[in-house]
């Protein structure tokens, strides 16, 4: 094939480059192996002319396998950002395939157990970002979504709390649920909960909330068993990805849709 594409002159020219890489092979070889040593001060690292063929073979794969390390290292280094990005866009992107579909099931006025199903897909993957976002283990991070409660159809000033998974303190849970509905905001955090005095003896230690704008239809409050996990990176990108909490609690349907799974 080489000799058809490239003619007789070519293929007579690749030969006296093999013969020639073939016969200083071990001439080549020796020049990288002291060339690969050199930086290094360890004895076991140093080339030295007197060496069984056994142990300069060992010690150049080990070598090759320093550099093959430091290369592939700086590879990841350079293209993890980029690939990490490329995770983050395909979760949001993922999710909000899974809002859709939610959103679509109401608008059609699917059977209660097809909805349920979306809805429940839905929080649990809003769930999964989050625990991705403040990087913490499934059993370091609770979750409890709150909203108005309702009497005769009838919005009232109590609030409904319902969870996934049992939190592993309801108690002090409710009080930071119940302390943020007094204040104004649409997003809340505590960075010290055992520091504050209502609370010296809560189980998790930080805290940090999201709901709708104006009147709190739809909150996601989220409980981390873990201290010093916020910080201005995080909270930046849970600002952002909860973005759409921000509306749904405006949407009506939505929010019913949760009310139903009022245990």
């Amino acid at each position: 094939m080489f000799k058809k594409r490239y003619g007789i002159p070519g293929a007579l020219f690749a030969f006296i480059i093999f013969k020639y890489v073939d016969e200083r092979a071990g001439d080549l070889l020796g020049y990288l192996h002291k060339l690969m040593a050199k930086p290094f001060s360890l004895s076991f690292l140093q080339y030295k002319e007197k060496m069984s063929p056994a142990l300069s073979t060992g010690q150049f794969i080990l070598l090759f396998s320093i550099y093959s390390l430091i290369f592939f290292g700086i590879v990841f280094l350079i293209t993890a950002p980029f690939k990490k990005a490329k995770n983050i866009f395909e979760n949001y992107e993922d999710i909000e395939e899974k809002l859709g579909d939610a959103l679509l099931s109401l608008e059609k006025q699917d059977v209660e157990r097809v909805i349920d199903v979306k809805i429940t897909s839905y929080m649990t993957a809003i769930e999964w970002e989050v625990k991705r976002i403040f990087n913490v283990r499934k059993k370091q991070i609770d979750f409890i979504w709150y909203f108005p409660k309702r009497v005769n159809q009838v919005v009232t000033d109590d609030y409904e709390l319902i969870y996934l998974k049992n939190p592993k303190d309801l108690h002090h849970a409710k009080f930071y649920i119940d302390s943020s509905l007094n204040i104004e905001g649409i997003r809340l955090k505590e960075e010290n909960v055992k520091g504050r005095w209502e609370t010296p003896n809560a189980k998790f230690s930080q805290f940090i909330t999201a709901r709708n704008v104006g009147k709190p239809r739809l909150g996601l409050a989220v409980y981390i068993y873990k201290e010093n996990v916020i910080n201005e990176e995080n909270e930046q990108e849970f600002a952002h990805f909860t973005t759409n909490l921000l509306l749904l609690g405006l949407y009506d349907p939505f929010v019913k849709s949760i009310e139903k799974r009022v245990i």
